[in-house]
């Protein structure tokens, strides 16, 4: 299981959630599977995205994920201009 965070538009793929209140969803994640391919799952097309943090660390959506990560997807809406100031990972 992975917690996945959502912001923005992104909230309003989570039934109930509200804009007081942390949108966060636990999903299965399956051995290999990358974040790409939960954003698909999600319904996320990677040009609705600005910026993924998985574990705090500013990533791209190569990354693979696995139990117990945390993972953040802002959409372009939430762009800023200091993300040039993030190391990303692509690991």
């Amino acid at each position: 299981m992975i917690n996945v965070y959502l912001y923005g538009k992104f909230r309003g793929k989570v039934p109930g959630s509200t804009v007081e209140s942390e949108c966060m969803l636990e999903m299965e994640t399956a051995e290999g599977e990358t974040i790409l391919s939960v954003m698909e799952r999600l319904g996320i097309t990677p040009d609705d995205v600005a910026h993924i943090f998985l574990n705090y660390q500013y990533s791209t959506s190569n990354r693979k994920v696995h139990s117990g990560d945390r993972l953040a997807i802002f959409p372009i809406e939430m762009s800023v201009l200091y993300r040039q100031y993030f190391v990303k990972f692509d690991d």
